[in-house]
């Protein structure tokens, strides 16, 4: 149930993120579209896991991250708070999340704004890592050994990796890519 909730907000942030950077509601539906029809999207929002948290959490902080960015007249402190919190929350989700904040960071650095930005972002992502490292080296550390458990035993399974094996292991090419994309396509929107 919380990931279709999730889910069912990204799309209502996709719509308000692509409206507020672009300010066109038609690319904004459009955008919307996108987030309702997307493969990953619609299968991670059956399934109980982490995916559309992280992603709703990560669109949440980029909103934002942009807002202060882009429009330093819209700088308010309670805004890096936010920032940092869904920041914290969507890295506590999923890793995967922090190839986002690394985007956010290059757009940061591009961007290059006022002083008293540069000090309030560097105060919001020193407040972020210090709690990240703190749960990493605590309590997220059980997780990772865990985590090394199931990297060694899924190595050996792709090591000794035959065609017929086993159906559901595909190889990652362009081509079982694409055709991959289409058959989860198929299955969303019938046959």
């Amino acid at each position: 149930l919380f990931s279709v909730v999730f889910y069912l907000g990204l799309i209502i942030l996709g719509y308000l993120f692509s409206n507020y950077l672009f300010n066109d509601k038609r690319l904004a539906l459009i955008t919307a579209i996108f987030f309702m029809g997307h493969p990953f999207l619609l299968n991670f929002a059956r399934e109980a896991r982490a995916y559309e948290m992280g992603t709703f959490l990560s669109l949440l902080s980029s909103i934002y991250f942009f807002r202060f960015i882009i429009n330093e007249k819209e700088f308010k402190n309670y805004r890096i708070i936010l920032y940092s919190l869904f920041s914290i929350s969507a890295l506590f989700t999923t890793y995967l999340t922090a190839t986002v904040f690394i985007a956010q960071g290059v757009i940061f650095l591009i961007e290059n704004p006022k002083k008293k930005i540069w000090y309030s972002y560097a105060t919001a992502w020193s407040f972020i890592l210090i709690v990240f490292f703190m749960w990493v080296f605590g309590p997220g550390y059980e997780g990772f050994k865990t985590m090394n458990g199931y990297e060694k035993a899924f190595g050996i399974k792709a090591a000794n990796y035959s065609d017929f094996e086993n159906p559901r292991f595909i190889p990652v090419t362009l081509k079982n890519l694409v055709t991959c994309y289409f058959q989860v396509l198929l299955v969303e929107f019938g046959n």
